[in-house]
């Protein structure tokens, strides 16, 4: 049977049968149709962990104060102070080690003249953002040198700019006073979102460690040492180094 022959009794054989036809073919596409909604749902949600991973850095391990018995008291998770930017030099000196921040944080009132937002200071080292792999989205971060001259710059969230100078401001350039002393505003980060477990990563104002401890905390040691492993180790191995390296310390 020639093809042209096949071809008009299709079209006669879809004309005789013009609703199981149009039934047939409503299935074929709610079925193709399901398919593809289900694979674009599974891909976004594919995206959307990836990303959440990937604003907490890739392979690293956070080192914290450990904990302490006063009296029989077990004080908590942090409560020694004995972890020191020391320790951090000496964990950066370590083997597949790659990047290292020095860590403080509090809570505390951040004002400017639009407005003020109590929130969550962190104080860190000049790395940090290559860890958390966290870009300025206006200005820029901090250096090195900063860090070492514990300079009175901030880099602030999104969420703390918006709160105290407004949606969309560039407040480069501008001071804020923290704790009432005074910083200058030098970047304000790119968006991250909500961390994977539930807190909003953009609520937030990032200092050096160094200008933390002395301005806002008036202490010398630290609460967490964050560190990123280097191509080739794995979270696991740096972990075991850190901690032989820590209680021989």
């Amino acid at each position: 049977m020639k093809f042209a022959n096949v071809i008009t009794l299709a079209f006669e054989a879809i004309g005789r049968n013009k609703l199981r036809s149009a039934l047939t073919s409503l299935g074929i596409i709610m079925g193709v149709a399901a398919v593809i909604v289900m694979m674009a749902l599974g891909s976004g949600a594919h995206a959307s962990i990836e990303q959440r991973i990937a604003s907490l850095g890739t392979n690293v391990v956070t080192v914290t104060a450990g904990s302490a018995n006063v009296g029989g008291v077990r004080m908590g998770s942090g409560a020694v102070t004995t972890l020191t930017p020391a320790d951090a030099e000496a964990i950066a000196a370590g083997k597949g080690v790659g990047l290292v921040s020095p860590g403080v944080s509090t809570r505390t009132q951040v004002v400017a003249a639009g407005g003020n937002w109590q929130t969550q200071v962190q104080g860190t080292g000049a790395s940090f953002f290559d860890i958390r792999a966290w870009s300025a989205d206006l200005g820029s971060v901090f250096s090195q040198d900063d860090v070492e001259r514990a300079a009175k710059v901030v880099v602030l969230g999104a969420v703390v700019r918006d709160q105290i100078f407004g949606e969309g401001v560039d407040p480069i350039g501008n001071t804020v006073r923290v704790n009432n002393q005074p910083f200058k505003v030098i970047g304000v980060l790119s968006r991250k979102g909500q961390s994977a477990m539930g807190q909003d990563q953009d609520d937030t104002v990032i200092a050096p460690y160094t200008t933390v401890q002395k301005r806002l905390l008036g202490q010398t040691h630290l609460s967490s040492i964050l560190v990123a492993a280097a191509t080739g180790t794995t979270t696991t191995d740096l972990m075991s180094e850190a901690s032989t390296l820590l209680r021989r310390r």
